[in-house]
């Protein structure tokens, strides 16, 4: 099972991944600082908060299907992104 949207405002993370590098062409931005500016215009990780630890680890990665948290019977595959360090 993975998590590929923000359900309370019915936004996918492709269509996140996209914006935020139209946002941010340069990379300038910190993860949290794009998540707040796409918060701003989409709401998303603005309901529940539930979509913000797997929007983060999708827009460090550039993948917008993020497995399911805890579904991992190997912990040590589970990425190091997963933490709020914000270091790009």
């Amino acid at each position: 099972m993975s998590v590929c949207a923000c359900v309370c405002n019915d936004i996918t993370f492709r269509e996140l991944i996209a914006l935020a590098r139209r946002l941010d062409p340069d990379r300038e931005l910190t993860v949290n600082e794009l998540i707040e500016a796409l918060g701003a215009r989409t709401r998303c990780a603005t309901g529940c908060g539930v979509c913000r630890p797997y929007l983060r680890l999708a827009l460090r990665t550039g993948q917008p299907a993020q497995t399911l948290m805890g579904q991992s019977t190997n912990r040590a595959s589970r990425p190091a992104e997963l933490g709020t360090d914000d270091a790009q």
